[in-house]
């Protein structure tokens, strides 16, 4: 069998509800010059039973199983025979052309790494005819991560699950002793370290190629303090039982926070491989602002991170004037931006649609959709249709409301003139599915358009 192009890694742990339709998003490209690799860390024979049928000379399965998160990926990447590697989690689909907009952007940047955009909602998936790319040296690339507002540069970082890279990087990451290309804790951080590393510039594809089912993260999870299935696995296997294992122990704050975490995975590898990774410090003023500006997402969230706030605060004290004047400046700012001001001008918004007579439903169950229900006394008073896309939750009521949860499919049945969505990161998706897949006609809008 001739060496393929692309070899893809597709981890997957206790999802076998949904690993098929990541199969047949591979299966189904229109570029055909790969491998997929299935990497069975399933507690069960479930996701076999699922995806045998499936294997043949492309397509090969390897059951591991109770394997930590990083170690399972690391199985994969000890298998591919590709001269390129990207990684397909078990909860994401690529679009239909994506391999073959990825490989025709590799030989016309003549680039070691593509990176590119990506979709967060069930939305329908469409060929993508065109797509843009962008080169970046890996100095800027590290800049963005150190220095700029995660939120508006993380689609470019290449992570895996969002890129690929040549399978060069296998014997590279022994000749600096890091002798693996995913680490602990978080795989895709650490692998993007070394990538940015031992590479000097990637391409970087402003088009969505893959979209994920999922919206929680390990670590969102923890920051809103949710303990889920997939959570307290992830503890068990990659922490040793113990979340404190997490705690980051090379940057200024021990607590666990995304960024954190984020920069504390990236500084491990930096202290092995070096190089271009030391020429950049740690922008000491970008790691506290961007912890606490998400600080407040979690406080619209409805999440209390008071402790956690008083805990970066007490170790601010640690830095010099400067850069606590210029941090605290930033904190109130962001406490200004909270909870209640995002209450005040819903309560100020919705007011004013209620006068008009206009019927309204909130988009979104989730923690936001519940507490703005709850403290908004004209949502609680006037809103009695909450959608929701989850079918566990169609019909419940939601506590200290009228509301009731429902299926987008009431949009068809009912007569609302005003959608409003109780999302941050994912209201311009929900936004544009209203319009494509629902054929709302009527007014939308969000915590992002107040």
């Amino acid at each position: 069998m001739k060496t393929p192009f692309f070899s893809i890694i597709l981890p997957t742990r206790n999802r076998s509800f949904i690993v098929e339709k990541a199969i047949l998003s591979v299966i189904n490209q229109t570029f055909s010059d790969w491998e997929l690799l299935i990497i069975d860390n399933d507690v069960s024979d479930e996701t076999s039973q699922v995806v045998h049928h499936y294997i043949n000379e492309k397509i090969k399965y390897f059951r591991t199983g109770n394997l930590a998160m990083h170690d399972n990926w690391e199985f994969g990447v000890n298998k591919v025979k590709g001269k390129f590697i990207t990684l397909l989690e078990d909860k994401a689909s690529f679009v239909p052309d994506a391999l073959e907009v990825i490989y025709h952007t590799i030989h016309k940047e003549n680039v070691p790494i593509v990176s590119w955009n990506y979709g967060v909602l069930n939305k329908k998936i469409v060929k993508n005819p065109e797509a843009s790319s962008i080169v970046f040296s890996s100095e800027q690339v590290i800049q963005f991560l150190l220095s700029h507002n995660y939120n508006h540069t993380h689609r470019i970082l290449p992570r895996f699950v969002n890129s690929c890279c040549e399978s060069t990087i296998i014997e590279k990451s022994k000749h600096v002793g890091v002798n693996r290309v995913f680490s602990f804790a978080s795989p895709d951080i650490t692998s993007m370290s070394l990538q940015l590393g031992l590479y000097d510039k990637l391409a970087y594809i402003d088009k969505e190629l893959v979209f994920f089912d999922s919206k929680t993260s390990n670590g969102g999870a923890f920051e809103r303090k949710i303990s889920s299935v997939q959570y307290n696995d992830f503890i068990s296997l990659s922490a040793g039982g113990n979340k404190e294992n997490l705690v980051p122990d090379r940057t200024p704050c021990k607590l666990l926070t995304n960024y954190g975490s984020i920069i504390n995975d990236y500084l491990s590898i930096r202290e092995k491989v070096k190089g271009r990774l030391d020429y950049y410090p740690l922008d000491i003023i970008n790691y506290y602002t961007e912890i606490l500006r998400n600080f407040a997402y979690l406080e619209y969230s409805g999440t209390n991170i008071s402790e956690e706030r008083e805990i970066v605060l007490e170790s601010l004290k640690n830095e010099n004037p400067f850069i606590q004047r210029v941090v605290f400046d930033s904190n109130n700012l962001f406490n200004r931006m909270g909870t209640n001001f995002m209450i005040r001008a819903f309560n100020s918004t919705i007011g004013a649609l209620v006068r008009t007579g206009q019927k309204m439903a909130v988009w979104g169950a989730g923690e936001l959709g519940l507490y703005l229900l709850r403290n908004s006394n004209y949502l609680s008073e006037y809103v009695d249709i909450v959608i929701d896309k989850d079918k566990d939750r169609h019909g419940l009521k939601i506590d200290g409301t009228g509301a009731v949860i429902y299926s987008p499919d009431i949009l068809n049945s009912q007569q609302i003139d005003v959608v409003i969505i109780a999302s941050l990161d994912y209201a311009v998706d929900i936004k544009k599915e209203l319009t494509d897949s629902y054929h709302f006609q009527g007014a939308v809008i969000s915590a992002i358009d107040i």
